[in-house]
C-alpha cells in the first residue's frame, strides 16, 4: 500500500540541501573515501551494475504503478523533497543528472569550461508525468550505453588540471565527477527499491 500524500510543510523545499552533519560527513568523509578507494574503471563498472539492477527491478512492474509517488523515508544522500516521487521520476531524474555529469567529465578533459554553468540541485528536479514506462526506460538505456563508451574514450579518460564545482562535494575533477555518477546511481537504486517496496 502506498503512503498517504504529505502535507506541504512535510517536505522541505528543493535545493534545501541536507542536514549539516550529514553534508559535512559526505564531503569530507564519505565520498573522499569512495573516491580512494574507487578507480576511474571501477566507478564505471559500477554504474553499468547499478543500471542493471534497476532494469531487473521494474521489468515486471506496470506503468501505472511506476507513476505512483510514493512517501519514503528520506535516505542518507536524499535530500527531503526527494522522497515523495514515483520510480519513473526517479529515473528521469537518474537520467537528467547523468547527462550533465557527462557533459562536466567531458568539458574538463578537453579542458573546456566555457560552456558549463553553475550547478542548483533544484533545476535537476524531475517533473510528476505521467510518464510513459516504454519511452523513459528506452532513454535509460541510451545514458547507460552513451555514458559507458564515453568513460572509456582516451579524449576522456585522461588527467585534467581543471576542477568543476558541485554545491554539495566542493571542486571535483573528471574522475571525480565519474565517480560522483556512479555514487548518484547507487542512491537512487537504492530509492527506488525503498519505493517498489511500498507499492
Amino acid at each position: 500500500m502506498a503512503s498517504s500524500k504529505p502535507s506541504p510543510d512535510q517536505l522541505a523545499q528543493p535545493g534545501a540541501g541536507l542536514p549539516l552533519f550529514e553534508q559535512l560527513y559526505g564531503r569530507y568523509v564519505l565520498f573522499p573515501v569512495f573516491c580512494a578507494r574507487t578507480s576511474w574503471p571501477k566507478a564505471v563498472e559500477l554504474f553499468d551494475t547499478e543500471y542493471q539492477t534497476v532494469v531487473g527491478l521494474v521489468r515486471g512492474v506496470s506503468t501505472e504503478q511506476l507513476n505512483r509517488k510514493v512517501l519514503i523515508d528520506r535516505l542518507p544522500g536524499l535530500e527531503d523533497s526527494s522522497r515523495y516521487w514515483s520510480v519513473l521520476m526517479t529515473l528521469r531524474h537518474i537520467i537528467v543528472v547523468t547527462n550533465g555529469i557527462r557533459r562536466v567529465a567531458e568539458a574538463l578533459s578537453m579542458q573546456r569550461l566555457d560552456g558549463l554553468s553553475a550547478v542548483q540541485i533544484e533545476d535537476f528536479k524531475p517533473d510528476e508525468g505521467p510518464h510513459s514506462k516504454e519511452a523513459v526506460l528506452r532513454a535509460y538505456a541510451t545514458l547507460n550505453e552513451g555514458f559507458l563508451a564515453a568513460m572509456v574514450d582516451p579524449l576522456v579518460k585522461r588527467p585534467s588540471p581543471l576542477k568543476f564545482a558541485h554545491p554539495w562535494f566542493g571542486d571535483l575533477d573528471n574522475e571525480g565527477w565519474v565517480k560522483l555518477a556512479a555514487l548518484h546511481h547507487q542512491l537512487h537504486r537504492q530509492q527506488i527499491e525503498a519505493i517498489l517496496s511500498l507499492l
